[in-house]
């Protein structure tokens, strides 16, 4: 069964359209397009072209990779970690619009602060050139979701105090001074 044939109403309707969505699962890269979900090995060749080119065109990605042990890995391998580092989140926005435009996401890969590529194959969230670290990262999405500080605070295992202090260097980040402009900033930044 296809996406299609689901007719699943959270299922985003970009799925259904022009759109790419890239994600990654189990250590593999895949894709849904045209409502089916491709394994990265069984990509079309228009596809590969398009991630070939933002590879070619991101040499801090190709250095993270580099800085990765992947130096001399196939390009096949390299490309789908490159895929995997600055696409690999499933969200509500195609990775690749219908008019070609590619739109990078945060994904939280379980190695943050571990991995030797981190930046550069990974794309951090941050504002102004300023980066949000990931407990920032955390409490933006717990406020997007609609969560209270003390709610946050009982979720994260840190105290409200924290909590606030936390929301106002993230407003000073971002330049916004509610729940609202926060929740916009998660949503554009594919955090939810």
């Amino acid at each position: 069964m296809t996406l299609l044939e689901t007719k699943d109403p959270h299922i985003p309707t970009y799925l259904f359209e022009n759109g790419i969505e890239f994600f990654a699962m189990n250590g593999d890269a895949y894709m849904i397009k045209n409502g089916q979900v491709t394994a990265f090995g069984d990509f079309d060749q228009d596809t590969l072209c398009m991630i070939k080119s933002d590879y070619d065109n991101d040499l801090d990605s190709q250095r993270g990779l580099d800085r990765m042990g992947m130096k001399n890995s196939p390009i096949e391998e390299r490309l789908k970690q490159h895929l995997v580092c600055k696409y690999g989140q499933f969200d509500t926005k195609a990775d690749i619009q219908p008019d070609g435009s590619i739109t990078p996401e945060y994904y939280d890969c379980g190695r943050k602060g571990k991995c030797k590529g981190e930046g550069l194959s990974c794309k951090p969230i941050s504002s102004n050139d300023i980066p949000i670290t990931k407990r920032q990262v955390e409490i933006l999405r717990a406020v997007a979701a609609g969560l209270g500080y003390k709610q946050i605070a009982t979720k994260l295992f840190i105290s409200e105090s924290t909590v606030n202090s936390h929301i106002r260097n993230i407003q000073i980040k971002i330049g916004g001074h509610n729940a609202a402009f926060l929740s916009a900033f998660a949503v554009s930044k594919n955090l939810i």
